[in-house]
């Protein structure tokens, strides 16, 4: 019989995956909510897949987090890339009755 070492977990917690992956606690759940790590949720517990810990780590070493984590707004109308950021659309209540 292998030792309980020996033998990878089949679910891992958030924090634990934080811990193994150095990812940050956002960096996790923003790869859970792109595809890059799966988890399944256990009596209200988010538990991350081991083996989708193991493939991000072995395939994707240049995975990148998805566009809309680098593209926060900052406060100078700017994007974090540097872009400009679209002007918005200003909508009047009076304008949109008329319609």
């Amino acid at each position: 019989m292998l030792p309980p070492a020996a033998i990878p977990p089949l679910v891992v917690t958030v924090k634990e995956t934080q811990r193994l992956t150095s990812l940050s606690h956002g960096q996790v759940y923003l790869a859970l909510n792109s595809g890059l790590l799966e988890s399944r949720k256990l009596f209200g517990r988010r538990l991350v897949l081991f083996e989708s810990i193991q493939r991000l780590l072995l395939t994707n070493a240049d995975a990148r987090p998805p566009t809309a984590f680098r593209e926060y707004p900052r406060g100078d109308g700017t994007l974090r890339d540097g872009r400009a950021r679209a002007p918005r659309k200003l909508v009047s209540s009076k304008a949109s009755q008329a319609d």
